[in-house]
């Protein structure tokens, strides 16, 4: 039963027909696992806080930067270098003390996201790397769980809802139906970081808050097997239909992105910091763009940006160690990966965390972004 003043609260929704009191009473006992608490994932958790969800799972490693700013809403400057589920969940508290939270501040792999992912009723992703989306739907499919997506670049975004439940008691299609696994061939050409317009980040991820409140209440036309493409420049969007590729079969969990990086040789920044300091032969490549690398890089590192990898194979040196390295330590793997396949190279170390964990770790005075 809903309390005096949470009925008092939450009485512009109860004042609707389509929600009403059994509807409140279902956004409070929902438990809802937001899976990134960056641009999408500030929004997000904003509007589910403020609408009663009963409980609500963050779950991020990163810390938050001074370029977040533009777009995480949820922080201010006093939280730079703080842990974005810890400092979020601090300020979401602030905005409703019904709700109870449950902080993950680590990276979901495929070793936890069973474990965490399987206590919530609904998952929404607001992560920016397919990797992580992957392992979400493969989770959630094996689970049978529903989980919200959102994407974001430059001035536009899209959006859709896996694994729901049909009306002949069949599930929707999934992540993998509509984005089937690209060739890393092809991906790492790219896969390079963009810029992005704080609003759209914003309208992106209360859209996603929006449709997990709708699959709550059953109210609505959900996202079956479509996806919304938004264009926040020209107000512009479309629905594409997508049909179910792939078999539902809860056995079959793919670890298709994991098997490709299980033997890839990598680095921490710890060792690298070592064997720098010993004066040991490494060649250092950086695989980001420019305006990254003028922010910030590693001293006598080589700059080739992802794209132009294939053009530069011979800067790549085969007689000593290779550390390959970017902001987070995603787009040099795929380069690895591109280059063992492709090029035969196995002197090659991907640095774990990239730059970002050299940042935090080894030279706490380096410019992050």
């Amino acid at each position: 039963m809903l309390s005096a003043i949470e009925k008092k609260r939450y009485i512009r929704h109860i004042q609707l027909e389509e929600i009403g009191l059994e509807g409140q009473k279902k956004i409070c006992e929902s438990k809802i696992l937001v899976i990134g608490a960056g641009g999408l994932g500030c929004p997000a958790l904003q509007y589910l806080t403020c609408a009663g969800v009963g409980k609500i799972g963050v779950a991020d490693f990163d810390i938050v930067a001074l370029s977040n700013l533009q777009r995480q809403i949820l922080f201010t400057e006093e939280d730079i270098g703080k842990n974005k589920a810890e400092t979020s969940v601090k300020h979401l508290q602030k905005l409703n003390t019904f709700a109870k939270f449950e902080i993950f501040n680590q990276k979901i792999t495929l070793e936890n996201a069973e474990s965490i992912i399987s206590n919530y009723d609904l998952i929404l992703d607001c992560s920016d790397n397919f990797s992580t989306r992957y392992l979400i739907n493969d989770i959630c499919v094996k689970l049978n769980k529903i989980w919200i997506f959102s994407a974001i670049q430059g001035f536009e975004g899209q959006l859709g809802a896996c694994n729901l439940i049909l009306e002949n008691g069949e599930r929707s299609s999934t992540y993998r139906c509509i984005f089937p696994e690209t060739d890393h061939n092809n991906q790492i050409l790219n896969c390079h970081q963009a810029g992005i317009l704080g609003a759209t980040a914003g309208i992106l991820g209360t859209l996603q808050a929006l449709e997990a409140l709708k699959i709550i209440l059953s109210i609505g036309d959900i996202l079956k097997n479509r996806i919304l493409l938004l264009n926040v420049l020209t107000l512009q969007q479309k629905i594409i239909h997508i049909k179910k590729i792939l078999p539902e079969n809860k056995k079959k969990f793919s670890q298709k992105n994991n098997d490709k990086n299980k033997n890839m040789k990598e680095m921490t920044v710890k060792e690298l910091y070592q064997m720098l300091k010993n004066n040991e032969a490494i060649q250092l490549i950086d695989v980001r763009e420019i305006h990254e690398f003028e922010i910030c890089h590693l001293k006598n590192s080589e700059l080739i940006p992802v794209a132009n990898i294939p053009e530069n194979i011979d800067k790549i040196q085969k007689d000593k160690m290779v550390v390959v390295y970017c902001h987070h330590g995603v787009r040099s793997a795929n380069v690895i990966n591109y280059l063992k396949k492709n090029h035969q190279l196995n002197n090659l170390y991907n640095l774990v965390g990239g730059i970002h964990a050299w940042a935090l770790h080894i030279d706490t005075d380096m410019q992050t972004y």
